[in-house]
């Protein structure tokens, strides 16, 4: 029970300068939003690429070494699902390279020149634009080196 010096709240209308609008139709879906996030962060670190010292020879024990070769060449079954692609080929060749790196070993990576930085960029945007590879997969690892290439 309410006591009698409880009154009902206040009904209230909206004048007509505070209708609602309807939503304008030509927003885009999140799917769209969402597609365009990992390719700004991508496009962010190639833009980076003209900042970086080039190297003419990468040393094969540096982690970045396995993006300077091109990305189908990783693919032994180009008929796997991007599921599967992702968990043999895609999956074990970014945790070689980024598991146990701190920024600044990474840092001390994007150094040692272009190659493996671009290589790192065109094994992304293959893996996700021509093998379907969702892109959330790899939007750590974009961060990471981005993060990496504004610190060296």
């Amino acid at each position: 029970m309410v006591p009698s010096t409880v009154q009902p709240p206040k009904v209230v209308k909206a004048s007509n300068a505070q209708k609602l609008l309807p939503m304008p139709s030509s927003l885009p879906s999140p799917p769209a939003i969402q597609a365009a996030m990992p390719l700004s962060s991508l496009t962010k670190l190639e833009h980076a690429l003209e900042h970086i010292p080039i190297a003419s020879n990468i040393p094969l024990d540096n982690a970045l070494f396995p993006f300077t070769l091109l990305p189908a060449s990783h693919i032994p079954d180009k008929t796997a699902s991007p599921d599967e692609i992702y968990e043999e080929v895609v999956n074990p060749i970014l945790h070689w390279v980024f598991l146990t790196k701190n920024r600044q070993e990474l840092a001390d990576m994007v150094h040692i020149g272009q190659q493996g930085v671009a290589g790192f960029c065109e094994f992304v945007r293959y893996f996700m634009e021509t093998m379907n590879v969702d892109w959330r997969l790899f939007e750590e690892r974009l961060e990471r080196l981005n993060d990496a290439v504004n610190f060296a």
